[in-house]
């Protein structure tokens, strides 16, 4: 016997993880002492914003369907897992931002988030069965994978 997945609200708990995700960046521009990490952290800020749009849009084309076959296996332990990620994410906006932050700190901690979003993301692709729908995912994974790379050039720039 399979778990049933409330779709509606797996795909509003993504959607909070993207706005999770989008403040974590628009405090970071706001502490950021230089500019280049500013424009950063404002264009990341916005893709995260864009992204919960995504899913909000993947979330209503699911409403009603069932999840790509031998997905029910994985199913119970999704919102788990982006509960826990949710979770991690408020406490290092809370660590982060409770003070002065290395910028270093915050660099690292957005790669660590973008490292297990992707990770994330690429599970929940599997268990979608649209294609239209998969590649909207694989589109945000390579955003995110963008992400790091960008944070990834300003941690090794040093400035």
């Amino acid at each position: 016997m399979g778990v049933e997945l409330d779709i509606h609200d797996f795909f509003q708990l993504i959607r909070r993880l993207e706005k999770k995700a989008s403040l974590f960046y628009r405090r970071a521009s706001d502490m950021s002492p230089d500019q280049v990490c500013r424009d950063l952290f404002d264009d990341l800020a916005k893709m995260e914003s864009d992204h919960e749009q995504v899913f909000e849009g993947i979330g209503h084309h699911m409403a009603g369907r069932r999840l790509a076959r031998g997905a029910d296996r994985y199913a119970k332990h999704w919102p788990a897992i982006a509960g826990r990620m949710l979770s991690d994410l408020d406490a290092s906006l809370a660590r982060k931002f409770s003070g002065r932050r290395a910028r270093e700190d915050i660099l690292r901690a957005a790669m660590d988030f973008e490292k297990e979003t992707i990770v994330f993301f690429s599970g929940l692709k599997e268990m979608i069965p649209f294609k239209p729908d998969k590649q909207e995912i694989d589109r945000v994974i390579r955003e995110e994978v963008g992400h790091i790379i960008s944070l990834g050039g300003q941690l090794a720039s040093g400035r």
